[in-house]
């Protein structure tokens, strides 16, 4: 897989969410979100674990990483901790983005924070 940037990786991965999981975002709380955890990522808030959302939306293995879900080291690599929290960290950006132009369209809607 050629270089692409975590954040361009996660913005696909949001964007076959946004089509799959209406409101999806809206489900995971950011500040528990943690890319490193099956059961605090996004797939594990959405779902209970990481592994079941893989299996209920049908994901591949190349699709875990192409879409930001998966680090693309491998476990023992020493750059996958990085990778991780650059994962998160997109993930987190991903989630403000759809809640604010959430509200936006919505000016007198209530936010609701999870």
């Amino acid at each position: 897989m050629a270089h692409v940037s975590s954040g361009d990786r996660v913005a696909v991965g949001a964007k076959f969410l946004d089509g799959r999981f209406r409101g999806w975002y809206l489900r995971v709380c950011e500040h528990t979100l943690d890319n490193a955890s099956c059961k605090l990522d996004v797939l594990g808030q959405l779902y209970g674990n990481y592994w079941v959302g893989v299996a209920r939306l049908k994901i591949s293995p190349q699709g875990e990483e192409r879409m930001g879900f998966n680090s693309i080291s491998h476990s023992t690599h020493p750059r996958r901790n990085e990778e991780v929290k650059l994962l998160t960290e997109s993930w987190k950006e991903a989630i403000r983005e759809r809640k604010a132009k959430r509200a936006s369209c919505n000016p007198g809607a209530v936010s609701l924070s999870v």
